[in-house]
């Protein structure tokens, strides 16, 4: 029988995450391009600050993290603490994915343009 140690198990998750934030990163570049431009010097790190964000709030599917991190760069950084999201991930019942999904079906794209304005530096 094959037996996987704890630190093995955790180096691997260090490496998918590292493949995982590289892809997040190439496709921040060729999507988000005019997004992402302000920020090249320091990409890596706002990219590994917001998918560990993301993780604390409980998301753990790539699609959720994904959109978690480009709201990050076409919001601003905290936009997950602004009221008006806020109440979504602290919404009862199901997983903190499906409540994403759900913030991510309801607010309309002029409530995050408020959402960015109302932010510390706003657009």
């Amino acid at each position: 029988m094959l037996t996987i140690r704890p630190e093995q198990l955790a180096s691997l998750q260090r490496s998918t995450e590292a493949e995982y934030l590289r892809r997040v990163r190439t496709l921040l570049l060729f999507e988000d391009d005019e997004l992402v431009a302000p920020h090249l010097s320091e990409l890596d790190e706002l990219i590994a600050a917001a998918f560990a964000r993301a993780r604390t709030l409980g998301l753990r599917q790539e699609r959720s993290l994904t959109a978690f991190i480009r709201l990050r760069f076409a919001v601003g950084e905290g936009f997950d603490r602004h009221p008006l999201v806020a109440r979504y991930f602290s919404r009862p019942g199901g997983t903190p994915d499906d409540r994403f999904d759900y913030l991510m079906r309801r607010i309309a794209p002029w409530e995050w343009e408020a959402v960015a304005r109302e932010l510390p530096g706003g657009r």
